[in-house]
């Protein structure tokens, strides 16, 4: 069973009144509120149904914004438990009880590179469950006890030490178009593009994670498996695609190397429920 969880605005702004309990979001001119649900679905992307959902308004934005270098130092200060990140947390703790009341099924948390915290990924270690997660931070790996007298060339961050391992297969798929949904947003995953047939290249490594600093806890090293997917000569202009997923689960031969993969196409599915949740459903006009 895969238990897929995200994030998506409900946006009720509205241009004549204000809609009672809405909060902020993004800059403030839009109002509403974030939901947050874990959804279950087959390992086919069959729908099973919402497991678990988190619902909040953000507090009000003050009349002083604070500067990048202020918002910057409370992020670092402030525990995972007061942040607004701590949901993807949450929700882990809660696919841990869904999984301790179906021992008989096998229970495989999904999650975008938001969920990439170093907290979430320790305690996925620490669960019953399997999970995959899309990193988005090239973190620095524990470096190997190296005999006196020797360096090693091994890289000491993720990316480059998946990259350096052996290609164990290559793949055809499609990446769809997509138009900006701003005008001239710069942002990766936001730019406009072309439909494409691209080759892709398929790496795996276990590695082990350098715990990052915190200042009011003492986080572990931890193994992880990753399963990377990288294209082969992308379009001049058009960013390669790249998939770097981190996992619990085995990745022994190729077989279970494409498992992962497919594990994790099955997140999509959100988005859909997304999309029927606002287009279909029309939860912001209603």
């Amino acid at each position: 069973m895969i238990l897929a969880q995200d994030t998506t605005e409900i946006n009720l702004t509205r241009p004549k009144r204000k809609v009672a309990g809405a909060g902020p979001l993004d800059d403030g001119s839009r109002r509403g509120a974030m939901l947050h649900p874990m959804i279950a679905f087959t390992p086919e992307g069959t729908p099973l149904g919402t497991v678990y959902a988190e619902a909040w308004v953000r507090d009000e934005i003050p009349a002083e914004p604070k500067t990048k270098e202020e918002k910057e130092s409370d992020r670092k200060r402030t525990p995972i438990e007061e942040k607004e990140s701590a949901r993807w947390v949450d929700t882990l703790t809660q696919a841990q009880y869904l999984a301790d009341h179906v021992p008989q099924t096998q229970c495989i948390c999904v999650a975008d590179s938001e969920a990439d915290i170093y907290e979430f990924l320790e305690l996925g270690q620490q669960s019953s469950f399997d999970w995959i997660v899309r990193a988005c931070q090239n973190r620095a790996l524990k470096k190997a006890q190296e005999p006196a007298g020797t360096k090693s060339d091994l890289s000491p961050h993720l990316r480059q030490r998946v990259l350096a391992s052996e290609c164990l297969f290559t793949n055809e798929i499609h990446v769809r178009g997509r138009k900006s949904k701003i005008p001239g947003d710069k942002r990766g995953r936001k730019e406009a593009r072309d439909s494409r047939d691209a080759k892709v290249e398929v790496r795996a490594a276990a590695v082990q994670l350098r715990a990052p600093w915190r200042h009011d806890r003492k986080l572990q090293d931890i193994t992880v498996n990753v399963v990377m997917v990288t294209e082969i000569d992308p379009p001049d202009g058009d960013p390669p695609v790249e998939w770097m997923l981190l996992t619990s689960l085995p990745i022994d031969d190729v077989d279970q190397v494409r498992a992962v993969i497919q594990y994790y196409t099955v997140r999509w599915m959100i988005e859909i429920y997304f999309r029927t949740l606002k287009s279909s459903c029309r939860v912001e006009e209603r």
